[in-house]
């Protein structure tokens, strides 16, 4: 009787062993497992103008205007991140004395080769060549007191063109480029408002319209200008000032 009372409890033991082995161990999928502590995933940013939830998102990038920079410094700060859907850019100008307009345009990387799509002054000839471009056509302040809509809102593809003078083939943006032009209503958001002269905007853009798909790193730069179109802002930017700073990167998942 007693082996038997031994024998059943081996099996009570073994049988919690096996239910042991099969639970799900930490590591990638749990906290704390043996491959270190999970990768935060990253906060959604909501497109509704309160931008508390830049705070809390895990992995933004962000740039600022350097100390001291004198000109084209209206854009003040810039963030960026990305979740599996969009990209969600943040940025803060200073708006000129009685300024009701403020186009902007967003540069994006989108195939992470800086040799391809059109070489802007604006940045380091040598890493900064720009696929897409998402540009205001004539600002969208509302009078002067924040975001008015997206109706003027387009995304243009840089394109390979004919040179009408010599003939030859070029990569590049201008009137010769054949741009791709698409309403960004359907594919972004944005948000914002104007507060003691500064304007704070939030946009999201799908990764799907700018190629952006795979996980990588993608480029991205910001300019403002006035009613005029004169370059108010630019990030980034560095100390040496236009043509020497390279697009941010924004990581993919």
């Amino acid at each position: 009787m007693k082996k038997i009372y031994l024998h059943i409890l081996a099996a009570i033991a073994m049988i919690g062993m096996i239910a042991v082995s099969c639970e799900k161990k930490p590591g990638p999928d749990g906290p704390d497992g043996p491959d270190g502590p999970d990768e935060p995933e990253t906060a959604i940013i909501t497109i509704d103008g309160d931008f508390a939830d830049w705070s809390a998102a895990a992995n933004v990038v962000s740039t600022e205007v350097p100390a001291g920079l004198e000109s084209y410094c209206n854009m003040l700060t810039m963030k960026a991140v990305a979740d599996e859907e969009n990209i969600y850019l943040y940025f803060e100008y200073e708006l000129a004395e009685d300024q009701l307009e403020a186009p902007f345009d967003i540069f994006f990387d989108a195939d992470g080769d800086p040799t391809t799509g059109f070489i802007s002054w604006i940045w380091s000839k040598d890493a900064c060549g720009w696929d897409y471009l998402l540009e205001t056509e004539g600002g969208i302040l509302n009078n002067g007191t924040g975001i008015n809509d997206l109706s003027d809102m387009n995304i243009y593809k840089a394109a390979a063109y004919t040179d009408p003078a010599t003939g030859e083939q070029c990569d590049g943006w201008g009137d010769g480029a054949q741009q791709e032009k698409l309403d960004a209503t359907s594919f972004a958001e944005a948000s914002g408002s104007v507060k003691n002269g500064v304007a704070t905007f939030e946009v999201a853009v799908l990764r799907s319209v700018i190629n952006a798909t795979k996980k990588g790193n993608v480029g991205v730069g910001i300019t403002i200008s006035d009613a005029g179109w004169n370059t108010m802002g630019i990030l980034p930017i560095d100390e040496s000032g236009v043509g020497t700073a390279e697009f941010m990167q924004v990581a993919l998942p």
